[in-house]
């Protein structure tokens, strides 16, 4: 089953940049990147996305002027699915996220939290086997944060891999089975919640500042 893992650190530590890099938006100055033990350095963020990664945004990135659906239906992946197919498969997933009533509702009339579904949403059209998410709950109140959540356990379950910059030490903890920690760009620490939590290096460049 795919893991849930968890970039954290302090502002300008590189956690996006991270994502960035992996998404194709940066190209790194060194190194390569596999996935799935292919070779994705250098492709551009559609042909990254054509092969099962998905990303998710800080401010969602959605067709505001488009209504959900039609949202929806934008998303290309590298099958294709006859229209009939795509639609039927919008529609699941809309009620999968409970935004079935807004299908024909204009993406900039949505609140900020059911902006954030539409968008998850609109990556698992891809089939992703990845999803790079970035600040995923900021701004969200808690009870679609409690949603959002339950939704990625569900789709854990299905073998789908997380990999999530996130901020809310709650989520972090309680969420994911590994946790990365990042400090101006270096690494200080890798393993799961229980050992980072306790990790002195993590507490004194990020946790303690926390409290």
């Amino acid at each position: 089953m795919g893991k849930i893992t968890a970039i954290i650190g302090p502002n300008g530590s590189g956690k996006t940049t991270l994502l960035n890099v992996i998404n194709g938006y940066y190209k790194p100055e060194g190194g390569k990147i596999f996935f799935v033990d292919k070779l994705i350095t250098g492709l551009k963020p559609y042909q990254i996305s054509r092969i099962g990664i998905g990303r998710t945004f800080q401010v969602p990135k959605i067709f505001k002027d488009m209504t959900v659906k039609e949202n929806m239906l934008a998303a290309i992946s590298e099958k294709t699915d006859s229209i009939n197919a795509r639609e039927k498969k919008a529609k699941e997933l809309l009620k999968f996220v409970e935004l079935t009533h807004l299908g024909e509702e204009y993406a900039k009339n949505l609140s900020g939290g059911q902006q954030r579904l539409l968008e998850f949403s609109r990556i698992l059209m891809i089939d992703p086997k990845l999803i790079l998410f970035d600040e995923i709950t900021a701004g969200v109140n808690p009870e679609m944060i409690s949603k959002i959540l339950d939704f990625i356990k569900v789709l854990n379950k299905r073998e789908i891999t997380f990999l999530m910059v996130e901020h809310n030490m709650a989520v972090v903890m309680s969420l994911c089975d590994r946790i990365i920690v990042l400090d101006a760009g270096e690494l200080i620490a890798d393993g799961p919640p229980n050992e980072i939590q306790e990790d002195e290096m993590v507490i004194e460049a990020y946790l303690g500042a926390r409290k």
